[in-house]
């Protein structure tokens, strides 16, 4: 049977995941956007005819949502802005209006090869973690040793995205403070006392 402090450290290791993907591998996305672009305005790219057309389809087909839509295409005088993408948003411009492999190469669809260290694989590794272990969760903890696995598996696509190790480190760092601080706190006797004035 799983004792208190190890459900809640397995809880704070899911929370450590959730970060890590969520923050730093929509970070790494941003990036990788920013790259593909090489200097064009976001605005001017996704205005252009063609890469408009391409989203429209994907309307039509309801891959991307009205909410998302807007957020490609606010109103004026509001431009777009990457930092309102989430990962899903951010593939899709990637997959679909960047110089990448063309959106129906199988690579956007499967899990990589283990020595694929392309730009793709890597945005495909980020996005199928992100569904894989946060999209369908049956529950909210992650063991010990799943986490050290899981970690060193989404740190490395980061990093050659562009997210410094440093980064990863102290985000580990600062989430194990955390978490140590938290597990260290019983409330017990405040719920006891409640509890008995209930």
């Amino acid at each position: 049977m799983m004792t208190a402090s190890e459900s809640s450290e397995d809880k704070a290791n899911a929370f450590k995941l959730m970060r890590l993907i969520v923050d730093l591998g929509g970070e790494a996305l941003r990036i990788t956007l920013k790259k593909q672009l090489s200097g064009i305005d976001l605005f001017h790219v996704l205005k252009n005819p063609t890469n408009k057309a391409k989203l429209s389809k994907l309307k039509k087909k309801k891959v991307i949502g009205q909410e998302q839509w807007d957020l490609f295409y606010p109103s004026p005088p509001t431009l777009p802005n990457e930092n309102d993408f989430d990962i899903t948003l951010l593939c899709i411009l990637l997959r679909n209006i960047c110089n990448l492999k063309p959106p129906h190469d199988p690579i956007w669809n499967n899990i990589p090869n283990p020595t694929d260290h392309s730009t793709e694989a890597d945005i495909t590794r980020i996005r199928l973690f992100r569904n894989d272990r946060f999209a369908h969760l049956p529950n909210t903890s992650v063991s010990f040793d799943d986490f050290q696995c899981f970690w060193v598996e989404i740190s490395e696509p980061l990093v050659r995205l562009g997210i410094t190790q440093g980064e990863i480190d102290q985000l580990k760092n600062v989430e194990d403070i955390l978490s140590k601080k938290l597990v260290s706190l019983d409330f017990e006797s405040v719920i006891t006392h409640h509890y008995e004035q209930f």
